[in-house]
């Protein structure tokens, strides 16, 4: 994703925030279905206690439409199928960051 502005940071196995260098507030964490201890939904969860805005995005192999309904109950914005190509995940995070923005207005 560095290729097209994008940085990642893994902050936990499997869940990764992603921005653009030239933004400093504003975010899109990619979540996978199953983690050690908590399940992507679980932790989306989670993270929407404290965080409301912030676009998420889970990247993951569950491609069940009960797997992605259960993301976006959660609080996730997209979902992602894997593999996916690096220009469609790219595609896909611009589009969240860009609705978050205008949102923000």
């Amino acid at each position: 994703m560095l290729n097209v502005g994008y940085i990642s940071y893994t902050a936990y196995p499997c869940v990764i925030a992603v921005h653009a260098p030239c933004m400093t507030q504003k975010a899109a964490p990619a979540a996978i279905n199953w983690l050690p201890g908590i399940s992507g939904p679980g932790l989306c969860e989670r993270l929407r206690d404290f965080d409301k805005t912030t676009p998420i995005l889970f990247y993951s192999g569950a491609a069940y439409e009960r797997d992605k309904e259960q993301a976006r109950l959660a609080g996730a914005q997209g979902y992602l199928v894997k593999p996916t190509d690096g220009d469609t995940l790219a595609a896909e995070v611009s589009r969240l960051i860009a609705e978050s923005k205008v949102a923000d207005l």
